[in-house]
């Protein structure tokens, strides 16, 4: 069993690394003005879009 789970890891650290260097080396998209980045946080216009915020999360 002790040879197994040994040679689990030494299996799993490797693709554990490669993965990890893929996403560290994958290139970033540039930057565009003028353009709207949908995933950027958004503050509410008021008090009444706020408590619908709330609201909408007690549901």
């Amino acid at each position: 069993m002790r040879k197994r789970a040994l040679l689990a890891v030494f299996v799993a650290l490797p693709m554990v690394g490669a993965y990890g260097a893929y996403v560290i080396s994958y290139p970033r998209y540039p930057e565009v003005k003028g353009c709207v980045n949908p995933f950027a946080v958004t503050k509410s216009v008021g008090r009444v879009q706020e408590k619908l915020v709330r609201a909408s999360y007690l549901l």
